[in-house]
């Protein structure tokens, strides 16, 4: 979006009319002076014109009349749809060696995303930095920002079914298969003639993969490998996203984080799986993680218990000395009378 609030360093910085700039503007009539600086200006700050009368801010409006020597009311006149501005929108982009995008410049944008950007940057805002970015330094003027929009989105969905499907085809009926355990809510029945109605339901393996590990010790130890050995049993390939942006397998992971069981068990099976397979594979490496600081930590604890245990018996044995009172006072007072004297000498004699 382009800027409503500009200070005064700001407006001359960047709204000022150059002396050729403005004897330019000043070769048109009237309030089309207003009009064709205002056009001229914009492209030169965002190599795109202003879709409406709303896209500009009063101010600066106000600060380019004064340049052109006109009152702000000649520019209410000014029809940004009109004949004089498709005339002046022509004459920027000769000036400006721009031209006009076409059909094959916005296919070529949706390759480029897919190949270049899309497997590194997600965020939509930061995404449509980088086209406008693209179409400047192509020197090609953008459609409106609902095309790029609506072009933004075909270069995602197709690079996320591309995705998918790639994704799908790694994986083998047994893996599926796992994952759709993981997934089950439905409590295993020995008697396959159960009604439908007696089946009866479970947290899903899903559910626990999700929980925290809880309160250090050998209990949340233990529940973090069941958890490890339920990923594994999966047997999901160790290259299985080779290649592929961490923040893309990041953003399917959490996406598969926020979903129950039952909205993941909706999807498609390349959405599904694709969910599924990219937290597991990222869940395993955070328990793992966490397994190891759980031990660090249990470890610790430990060897701490060990010093304590250590110190407490030796406290526990000068307890027995018997006398301990008057040997401390015999020791101080040989030790006061020869201060120059060895320890051999003088302290052995008096301590047993």
């Amino acid at each position: 979006m382009v800027k409503t609030n500009w200070d005064t360093e700001e407006l001359i910085e960047n709204w000022t009319l150059l002396p050729q700039e403005l004897e330019l503007a000043k070769k048109k009539v009237g309030g089309n002076q207003i009009g064709f600086a205002l056009l001229l200006k914009h492209f030169q700050l965002f190599a795109y014109f202003p879709e409406d009368k709303s896209s500009i801010s009063q101010v600066v409006i106000s600060y380019i009349a004064s340049q052109v020597n006109l009152p702000e009311s000649d520019y209410s006149d000014y029809d940004w749809q009109g004949r004089s501005a498709k005339v002046y929108r022509v004459e920027i982009r000769r000036l400006f060696n721009f031209r006009v995008v076409s059909v094959q410049d916005s296919e070529d944008m949706v390759t480029w995303l897919i190949d270049e950007i899309l497997p590194d940057e997600q965020k939509n805002e930061a995404i449509t930095e980088l086209v406008y970015q693209r179409f400047r330094e192509l020197q090609i003027e953008p459609p409106t920002r609902g095309r790029v929009e609506r072009l933004i989105k075909s270069a995602s969905a197709k690079y996320e079914t591309d995705f998918q499907e790639q994704t799908l085809n790694q994986l083998t009926p047994e893996m599926t298969e796992q994952i759709d355990i993981l997934l089950s809510t439905v409590e295993t029945e020995n008697d396959e003639s159960a009604e439908q109605s007696d089946i009866k339901t479970k947290m899903s393996d899903f559910a626990f993969l999700k929980t925290n590990p809880g309160a250090v010790g050998l209990g949340s130890f233990l529940t973090e490998i069941e958890k490890l050995k339920r990923i594994r049993a999966v047997g999901l390939p160790t290259n299985l996203f080779e290649g592929r942006s961490p923040k893309l397998v990041k953003t399917y992971r959490h996406r598969a984080a926020t979903e129950t069981p039952y909205l993941l068990r909706q999807h498609p099976p390349a959405i599904r799986y694709t969910l599924m397979a990219a937290f597991c594979v990222q869940r395993a490496q955070e328990i793992t993680d966490s397994l190891i600081e759980i031990l660090t930590t249990i470890i610790k604890r430990i060897d701490n218990r060990a010093e304590k245990r250590i110190n407490q018996e030796l406290i526990d044995e000068f307890k027995k000395v018997s006398g301990k009172t008057n040997l401390l006072y015999r020791i101080a007072e040989v030790s006061i009378a020869e201060p120059s004297g060895t320890i051999e000498r003088v302290i052995f004699p008096v301590v047993s």
